[in-house]
């Protein structure tokens, strides 16, 4: 059961049949400390990493009042979660280095061979029996050893002087020293816990003094205590856990134990072996030795060698890789950094590179909100909205031209309809024509020439025209996420389209709440009749557009009395605001497409209703199921029996 590593571990070692216990305990040694993670030591500055890596957003407080600069924060922060990043997956990489555990446990079987030869060659094996693989490479230097010319010390007399001075005292002065530092470290950190949390609790009572004065708000404010209370409140139980997970970490009550247990035992064993009076008495007493301090060797080297391989992508040859690596010698100090980086440099870029599709996802959804929540306060868009969209276009002969209310619309009512994204009015009206070439009129045209046609009553019919801020995108602006995105090779049209959709529902809400308002004023001034029905109808984001044209006409007082609202597949609509209108207007919904998510439930609100409509097998369920929904309500027209779509508007032939 030798482990199929040993053999290229001691031929990196340059350990060959004839070497004894001495050659391989100096070289497997020298090759252990080489290859010492030392995480224990580094686990200091990893705290100091996490500690800024979780007080850094809080400098996002500091902008908004202090005027700190953005940017330095922004950076200042970026930095720290990558170093956490960075330092994390090192200290994993660090200690999960399989050589480095083989090579310590080569290492310590030659110091237990060296220590016992003298007595007896089988002892360090026959200690080791409860681990297998481990015995087997006692046996196999055993063997080298006795090929030694050092294999004549077999056949000496046993010298309990030697092996009490090099082995036992040796581990009780390694013990006792190692349990000196670990109960020190220990003391320390809980000295530094009781302080951090001592002193939390003084800033806590502080805050709720100031809390229960008349004027806390005021005195916070010009004195910027609230400062102090927040990042030093924060930083100082930040402290306190810290510690305690690097206690844990250094497992410090656990080895204070384990090393008290070691002395004693050691003690006790001194103390036989001063009295062993016979050669049997010695090599059982020496027996009992090496297993109690080989055994904790074996259990460290079990949990070391099985441990779960996190950075491990390529695990095939990868520790031969790696010992041909660190075995090597840098001759001057440009090589031994060239050594290290390879070493080590290779792992952290795969980390880091394989955070790429975490910055990418941030880099698209932080720009998708800077765009959404820009779109309504951008004082440039505002005004352009104001001066260009919203337009009410009505048919005049072969051309649409801006809307003024006639008699039809005083006396039968008025159907109101609204394109989505990146869509727009066709302001020239196309002759009618027949077959597939009615297909070149524009939805928004096909559907006011079928409702004059099937139409149980006239109706005065009007277009929504919001061509250029159904595109926001066609006024680009470079910003340093439109530079990251094209870093990142994302094409131009995406990052149009990406924009465009982040936007497009503040942009529709501004333009429905300027629709509603021109109706409004129609209303107000008798243009209109509360009297006749009102139909909204939008689809896609023309959805959000006669949404909240309703919502101003219901928050206003002046909504028709019979007044319907009709979106076809609208991606993401707010419930809430659907929830607010359908208190007293009915909301009809239909789906046609995968892109209509986020959707209520049927009913969810009394006059709410969704309808999912069936799309043939033919037509894909994104864009072509999406542009589906205009076509089956423009079917719906003349088609009364399906007791959907414009079945139910107050227009129609026959209503539900």
């Amino acid at each position: 059961m030798v482990p199929q590593w040993l053999s290229s571990l001691l031929k990196t070692l340059d350990i060959g049949p004839a070497d004894g216990y001495a050659e391989v305990l100096m070289k497997a040694e020298a090759l252990a400390n080489r290859l010492a993670p030392n995480t224990r030591r580094m686990y200091g500055y990893i705290l100091i990493v996490q500690g800024l890596a979780v007080m850094a957003p809080l400098l996002w407080l500091l902008i908004t009042r202090s005027g700190v600069n953005v940017s330095y924060v922004g950076y200042f922060s970026a930095v720290c979660a990558v170093l956490l990043v960075a330092v994390l997956w090192w200290a994993r990489w660090r200690g999960m280095q399989h050589n480095w555990a083989r090579a310590r446990v080569v290492a310590e079987i030659a110091r237990s061979g060296l220590a016992t030869q003298a007595i007896d060659l089988s002892i360090t094996q026959r200690a080791l029996a409860s681990a297998p693989s481990l015995a087997s490479i006692a046996a196999q230097l055993s063997a080298n050893s006795r090929a030694h010319k050092d294999s004549t010390a077999a056949n000496t007399a046993p010298n309990a002087e030697d092996y009490l001075q090099h082995r036992v005292l040796d581990q009780l002065n390694y013990y006792r020293q190692k349990r000196r530092l670990a109960q020190q470290q220990r003391d320390r950190l809980s000295k530094t816990v009781t302080l951090c949390v001592d002193a939390a609790l003084f800033l806590a009572v502080m805050g709720l003094i100031i809390a229960l004065r008349d004027n806390s708000n005021s005195w916070l404010l010009w004195s910027g205590s609230d400062y102090v209370l927040a990042f030093i409140g924060a930083l100082l139980p930040l402290i306190a856990i810290l510690m305690q997970l690097r206690g844990n970490y250094l497992d410090l009550d656990r080895r204070v134990g384990r090393y008290a247990q070691q002395i004693e035992f050691l003690e006790a064993q001194n103390e036989r072996l001063t009295h062993a009076a016979t050669a049997a008495e010695l090599r059982e007493v020496v027996y009992q030795t090496e297993v109690s301090l080989l055994s904790e060797v074996s259990e460290w080297y079990y949990q070391t060698e099985h441990n779960q391989p996190y950075y491990r992508t390529k695990t095939t040859n990868i520790d031969q890789r790696e010992l041909a690596l660190v075995s090597a010698k840098p001759a001057n100090v440009f090589d031994k950094t060239s050594h290290i980086l390879a070493i080590s440099a290779g792992f952290v870029g795969r980390v880091l590179f394989g955070r790429v599709i975490v910055v990418a996802v941030s880099i698209v959804v932080t720009t998708a909100l800077i765009h959404y929540n820009k779109a309504p306060q951008d004082p440039n868009l505002v005004a352009k909205l104001n001066s260009n969209e919203g337009e009410l276009l009505i048919a005049n002969n072969q051309t649409y031209t801006l809307w003024q209310p006639t008699a039809v619309a005083q006396q039968s009512g008025l159907i109101v309809i609204a394109h989505g994204l990146r869509d727009g009015v066709q302001r020239d009206i196309p002759q009618q024509m027949e077959g597939d070439e009615l297909t070149t009129i524009h939805w928004m045209t096909r559907l006011q020439q079928a409702i004059h046609q099937q139409a149980a009553q006239p109706a005065e019919i009007v277009l929504v025209n919001w061509r250029e801020a159904a595109r926001p995108s066609a006024a680009p602006v470079t910003t340093l996420e439109n530079k990251m995105l094209d870093a990142m090779g994302l094409p131009k049209d995406a990052q149009s389209m990406l924009n465009d959709l982040s936007m497009i529902r503040p942009q529709g809400e501004r333009v429905g709440e300027l629709v509603g308002f021109k109706l409004a004023r129609e209303y107000r001034q008798g243009q209109l009749s509360r009297q006749q029905p009102l139909h909204l109808i939008g689809h896609s984001a023309g959805g959000f557009v006669v949404l909240h044209a309703a919502l101003v006409l219901k928050e206003l007082g002046l909504a028709p009395e019979n007044m319907r609202v009709t979106m076809l597949d609208t991606p993401l609509p707010v419930a809430n605001d659907i929830a607010k209108l359908a208190e007293q207007v009915p909301v009809d919904f239909y789906v046609t497409s995968s892109l209509a998510v986020g959707v209520p439930e049927h009913r969810f609100s009394d006059g709410f209703s969704r309808f999912n409509i069936a799309v043939p097998p033919s037509i894909d369920p994104y864009t072509g199921a999406h542009s589906y929904a205009h076509r089956w309500f423009i079917d719906s027209v003349s088609r009364p029996e399906l007791q959907q779509g414009f079945a139910r508007s107050s227009f129609a032939k026959q209503q539900r």
